[in-house]
């Protein structure tokens, strides 16, 4: 039988939200200490599952499959859920299913109403007016939010979902003091690029509440409809309260007691580096009720255990990075987001000398590498196919600027070296088994070079082993994947710079950080070159050496559907979804 983690429970009316606590969860993860760290270990990653597996029964409220508790692995806990910052896949995922923008996809993936019951748009002024739902409220969990908000919640503390909520929203997205990573998708509206570039203060956006039920948004210039209903549906346009926001006190999103949300979920708790827990809001008056009672995003980097979870229930879904999974249990689709590279640590001792770095890299002849399957395609480039630069802009446009394969260079830079280092080197090469002896092959060209200078070694690492040793900078080179978590090129690049969330070879170049900041007021062809020049920037320091890309694989569980990913941000809606034995 098929788990899901189904729970009667979850079908039962609720509208008490001061007690959503899952303490059982919490007191098995106390029992088995759920840390990241331990997820490492097979025997810990267990425990998890062992945890949930009595935490909830298998026996589906619905003869539709709704009402299911489910479960589904994310890669990595969200740095903040604060929707106009917030970045990567695993945040983009709570935002999408606890908040209700302006407007959304529904299950045909077609615009609807949802906070506005309605729209009309004046070509003359270049102004849509939206009508919102008087019956969406704010989600109040009155224990979490005490000490935020105070004991006398109902009376002091207005739980409607108004106009004003997308004014501060989006001037705040707008502001350049709150950094939002997407800031430059809301150029389209009013004086939002001169107020991004800080010519402008914020509340110059052409948005205005007028009353508490309508809302107006300006156009910079006459735009494509299906373009801007689009943007109304990310993540950086949904709607925030400016009273709850103030009282978070700057940690707003850093937990579930600082979240307020107005979708068809609500993030009901948040037990750090373990596991996440979304409900069915059941006060959700809007079109888009949730099917399921409760969504548990789990922590889980393991490939391999997130495909024998799915295979025997546990998960409902999951990313299974870049191995296809070979089983007719399962729906299966892939996508190329994913980019293998050389990393090579800056931080190391000698890989900190940029001249060795070069060397490294202009001594890979890529034509001697031979790839291990078809899906398999070269790059030189390091962001992912999957990222954007924006409608009508396409990255192939502009060539990648690399320091390409010249041994004559490669002597050149190793003699350069060797003037601030000394004695034999030793370099430890990390990579999965079945790079190996690609990995072997490279060393031998190398050697063309270093001769008996540097002493190379490959040691292969189960996937879950080397991603950690990676993300905790515990290597000197690494052949190792970068997934496309953020969708658009400039978001990408942004991570791997020196206070990035991703910067996994650990660099830090004023440069290159610089460039990567100017980013944000760029659109269009001049986008194009300022990211191709940042990534030049990156690739001329040696840091990181593009070898191939890689689709990944998203698969399905059997009897689950409704299950939709966007495919920009790589987030999961939940909304639709029922599940079946």
């Amino acid at each position: 039988m098929l788990l899901y983690n189904v729970s009667e429970r979850g079908c039962a009316s609720r509208k008490n939200y001061a007690s959503d606590c899952p303490r059982n969860l919490y007191k098995y993860a106390a029992v088995f200490n759920i840390r990241r760290k331990s997820m490492k270990k097979i025997t810990r990653i267990a425990s998890i599952f062992l945890a949930l597996a009595l935490i909830f029964s298998a026996a589906a409220c619905g003869k539709d499959g709704s009402g299911a508790a489910l479960s589904y692995p994310i890669a990595a806990q969200p740095d903040c859920l604060d929707p106009q910052i917030a970045q990567g896949a695993e945040a983009k995922t709570v935002v999408l299913n606890c908040f209700e923008g302006l407007v959304r996809k529904d299950a045909e993936g077609k615009y609807s109403p949802a906070a506005a019951k309605s729209w009309s748009y004046d070509a003359s002024t270049l102004t849509y007016t939206f009508k919102l739902r008087e019956d969406a409220r704010w989600v109040i969990m009155k224990k979490a939010f005490k000490p935020i908000l105070g004991d006398n919640i109902d009376k002091t503390f207005d739980s409607r979902v108004t106009a004003a909520d997308f004014v501060f929203a989006l001037r705040r997205a707008a502001a350049p003091a709150t950094g939002a990573p997407e800031a430059l998708s809301l150029g389209v509206i009013k004086n939002a690029k001169s107020i991004i570039n800080g010519k402008m203060s914020s509340d110059k956006l052409g948005v205005q509440a007028v009353g508490d039920f309508e809302l107006r948004i300006t156009l910079e210039s006459a735009t494509d409809e299906s373009a801007f209903l689009d943007l109304l549906t990310k993540a950086i346009c949904m709607p925030c309260n400016e009273t709850f926001f103030n009282a978070t006190k700057g940690r707003y999103g850093l937990d579930y007691s600082t979240l307020l949300c107005n979708g068809p979920f609500y993030l009901s708790y948040w037990l750090h580096d373990s596991a996440l827990t979304i409900k069915n809001n059941d006060d959700y008056t809007g079109p888009f009720p949730a099917k399921p009672a409760s969504v548990s995003l789990i922590i889980d980097s393991d490939n391999e255990q997130k495909l024998t979870s799915l295979l025997d229930g546990t998960y409902c879904a999951a990313q299974l990075g870049t191995t296809a999974p070979d089983s007719s249990d399962l729906s299966v689709t892939k996508n190329y987001d994913t980019v293998w590279a050389l990393c090579f640590n800056c931080s190391d001792a000698p890989l900190s000398n940029v001249s060795l770095r070069r060397a490294l890299c202009t001594a890979v002849d890529y034509n001697s590498l031979t790839l291990e399957s078809e899906d398999m395609q070269k790059t030189y480039s390091v962001i992912p196919p999957a990222c954007s630069v924006g409608e009508g802009a396409d990255l192939g446009s502009e060539p990648v600027s690399i320091l390409g394969y010249d041994m004559n260079k490669s002597a050149g830079y190793w003699t350069q070296a060797q003037k601030d280092l000394t004695g034999k080197l030793s370099l430890e090469i990390i990579c999965l088994p079945e790079h190996e002896n690609a990995m072997r092959r490279m060393i031998q060209g190398w050697q063309k070079v270093f001769g008996l200078s540097v002493n190379f070694t490959v040691t292969a690492l189960d996937s879950a082993t080397l991603s950690s040793r990676v993300q905790d900078g515990d290597y000197q080179i690494a052949l190792t994947s970068m997934s496309a978590g953020i969708t658009d090129a400039a978001g990408f690049l942004s991570t791997l710079t020196s206070q990035g969330t991703n910067n996994i070879v650990r660099l830090s170049d004023a440069q290159f950080d610089a460039s990567v900041k100017n980013l944000k007021a760029l659109s269009g062809s001049e986008l194009v070159k300022a990211c191709r020049s940042a990534e030049g920037r990156l690739l001329s320091l040696g840091a990181v050496l593009p070898m191939f890309i890689t689709p990944s694989y998203f698969a399905t569980a059997k009897g689950v559907n409704g299950l939709s990913v966007d495919p920009e941000s790589s987030a999961v809606d939940f909304v639709f979804v029922t599940a079946k034995d």
